[in-house]
């Protein structure tokens, strides 16, 4: 085996895993402020209205992955600009019963692996559904088309900080769907892989 080769085989492959898991966007935490707690789950099936039957949770979930944008998105926050790289997370809270009248009331702080770039959660939710062919989740179906109180209204209340959303939803009948987009998370393991290698590869040419 050429051993020059090999190393540059072995370097370019721990790039490309590198680049993977960078490209690979989370909800990383949740906390409870208040009333129902929350979730974390794999993208559903069905993330409609009245489909997702568990009153138990306000529910998070990762969506689309690394996706660059080719022109500005509108998120109720303002827009993110063309060329950015970024990831998608669906939160929501809805009940399992469309004839359930009663209300729930969920606060709970969630955390991502990258900045909170923009938040769509208008009281139609016309911005989040607008959104779904680019945003949503493969294989998730989710509400048609924004109607009313899809989104946040009223009392409810949204705080943004950094890589934090602290969501605060008090729902009858539809529930709330807020749409999350936040940046790629720095590729700071390539640094630490081209670090790795650079002697040896130096150190093999010196030889050469």
């Amino acid at each position: 085996m050429n051993m020059k080769l090999g190393i540059k085989q072995a370097a370019g492959l721990c790039l490309v895993a590198a680049m993977s898991m960078t490209s690979q966007a989370a909800i990383i935490d949740v906390s409870n402020n208040n009333w129902l707690g929350g979730q974390i789950i794999a993208a559903p099936a069905m993330a409609d209205n009245d489909n997702f039957g568990d009153d138990n949770f306000q529910y998070g979930f990762n969506e689309a992955q690394g996706v660059v944008l080719t022109e500005e998105l509108t998120a109720t926050t303002g827009t993110i600009k063309a060329g950015k790289h970024v990831n998608s997370h669906m939160i929501f809270l809805n009940h399992a019963s469309k004839d359930d009248t009663s209300k729930l009331w969920a606060d709970n702080t969630w955390t991502f692996d990258g900045k909170v770039l923009g938040v769509m959660y208008d009281t139609m939710g016309l911005h989040e559904a607008a959104s779904t062919p680019l945003l949503g989740a493969a294989g998730t179906i989710y509400p048609g088309s924004g109607y009313g109180y899809r989104g946040m209204e009223g009392n409810d209340k949204i705080w943004v900080n950094g890589n934090t959303v602290r969501v605060f939803t008090k729902i009858k009948q539809p529930g709330d769907w807020i749409r999350v987009v936040t940046s790629v998370p720095e590729p700071a393991t390539l640094s630490l892989f081209a670090l790795g290698f650079a002697p040896l590869l130096m150190r093999r040419r010196r030889r050469a």
